[in-house]
């Protein structure tokens, strides 16, 4: 096989395998479960208003997982709206359909250590909290403790 000779190509994607990379066991590639490609697959669908897909809204999937101390993490995730995962069609989202951000900063009480590794003890406009955190966290707790 000559170098960088593709071995495979569907709907403009092409897979191409340097020659010292190349294995003399055949190699199989998977697609998700839901994800079926056929040769009229078309996932190019976007169009110029829309060219990186559209997104719903984000939804909370998971409350805060603990109490104090940023040790405990808020998940939201929204779903690509344009694209059909179970044929391929239409046009793919891009960009994170899941998030994770640190919440509860407040400190943990004795004895429990103040905060969670990697984060911690800080003084913010009076109160102690856990950091480093960003500025939109660091606003959520400070509204939070001055609601009491």
């Amino acid at each position: 096989m000559a170098s960088n000779q593709p071995i495979i190509s569907i709907n403009g994607i092409t897979l191409t395998v340097k020659e010292s990379l190349q294995q003399t066991s055949p190699v199989t590639f998977r697609l998700p479960e839901n994800i079926t490609l056929t040769p009229s697959t078309n996932v190019i669908g976007c169009s110029a208003d829309q060219p990186n897909g559209t997104w719903s809204q984000w939804i909370i999937d998971k409350a805060c997982s603990a109490d104090c101390g940023s040790c405990g993490r808020l998940t939201r995730t929204r779903q690509c709206l344009s694209f059909n995962t179970k044929n391929g069609s239409g046009c793919p989202c891009r960009g994170e359909y899941k998030q994770m951000e640190p919440c509860n900063i407040g400190v943990c009480q004795f004895p429990q250590p103040s905060c969670c590794p990697p984060y911690n003890l800080i003084f913010i406009e009076g109160y102690f909290a856990c950091g480093p955190q960003n500025e939109k966290i660091i606003q959520k707790f400070l509204q939070h403790v001055s609601n009491g």
